[in-house]
């Protein structure tokens, strides 16, 4: 065979090569697109999660405020219990713990076990009605009731992910003896990975814990990626001062609104219902109505028109989200 030849024959199988490779490369191209969601499915939208660790003897706002902005997309509905969700609840944060150190040293133990056994059946009426659960502990600091609340959702195998800090390495020898060591992750990170992809259908849900309810028989009302209240300065001797701040928050809230974002602005509602029926105008016939407005949203957003300083409705509104633990947010026109 020539030199010629021998170089044809070669040319020709890498093009076979190449075609095969093409044919194996789009085989297993098909099957990972397979496997990916068309769409996401938002399967956790309108869950209830409840959020578990050390408070006591160690700061636990900030992994909780993380969990809740990296997943605030997915439409689950967090349990903090450091904002209560009760309609009569019983404080647990750093004020309420100061004051029940001061009654320890002062020897009022029969105060300090009421206050603390009404707190703990409310947080483990948290573990009753949430559907899933993340918690953070260190192994090195004491969490009492962290460890009863693990110990009641494993014994209800409700979903759990578990993050050591220091990673699973780490664990108490009798945490592996009471949760299966794959629930156990390394960092908050890897869990808020996880739970996005169970929501994008990328991880299948176990079927012996996860056991959700129809997206229709869901809570909708706290389940919106966030729904903001906008607040502003509104009634006023002068009509037409009214009117000026009502176009005024009209435009912002078309603005906030062409941002994608969800928002509820009782002036745009209310000022047409009010001329229309020459209805009150200030807070005292309103506050009712605002008050519950306020409970189906996460956020207050105040437009600083002039004179939201002294508005008599703003601050009770600013004073009433700080009470319902929304956030609070001030914008300019």
């Amino acid at each position: 065979m020539n030199q010629l030849a021998q170089l044809a024959i070669e040319a020709s199988n890498t093009e076979v090569q190449k075609h095969a490779d093409a044919e194996a490369l789009a085989k297993v191209t098909s099957v990972v697109d397979s496997l990916k969601p068309k769409s996401n499915p938002n399967l956790l939208w309108g869950t209830r999660c409840y959020l578990i660790g050390h408070m006591q003897y160690a700061d636990g706002r900030g992994w909780r405020q993380d969990v809740k902005t990296a997943l605030k997309d997915t439409g689950v509905i967090f349990f903090d219990p450091y904002i209560k969700p009760f309609v009569h609840d019983i404080p647990e944060d750093e004020n309420a713990r100061v004051r029940m150190k001061e009654l320890m040293e002062a020897g009022q133990f029969d105060m300090v076990q009421q206050h603390m056994w009404e707190v703990r059946g409310y947080d483990l009426r948290l573990c009753d009605i949430s559907d899933f659960f993340i918690a953070h502990i260190l192994p090195s600091v004491a969490s009492w009731g962290s460890a009863e609340e693990l110990v009641t959702i494993t014994r209800e195998k409700k979903p759990i992910f578990l993050c050591i800090e220091g990673g699973k390495k780490k664990s108490p020898l009798w945490e592996m003896g009471k949760i299966p060591h794959k629930y156990m992750y390394d960092s908050i990170e890897e869990i808020i990975d996880s739970v996005k992809a169970i929501d994008a259908g990328i991880i299948k849900m176990n079927s012996d814990r996860w056991k959700l309810l129809k997206k229709c028989y869901r809570t909708p009302v706290f389940a919106s990626s966030e729904m903001i209240y906008l607040a502003t300065p509104y009634s006023h001797p002068d009509h037409s001062t009214m009117i000026r701040r009502y176009e005024t928050v009209n435009r912002v809230c078309a603005e906030l609104l062409s941002q994608g974002k969800f928002v509820y602005s009782p002036i745009t509602h209310n000022h047409p219902l009010a001329e229309l029926k020459e209805l009150p105008r200030g807070w005292d016939y309103w506050s009712k109505f605002d008050r519950r407005m306020l409970q189906c949203c996460n956020k207050v957003v105040v437009l600083r028109q002039e004179g939201w300083e002294t508005s008599i409705g703003v601050q009770a509104e600013v004073n009433l989200a700080l009470e319902m633990g929304l956030s609070v947010e001030y914008i300019d026109p």
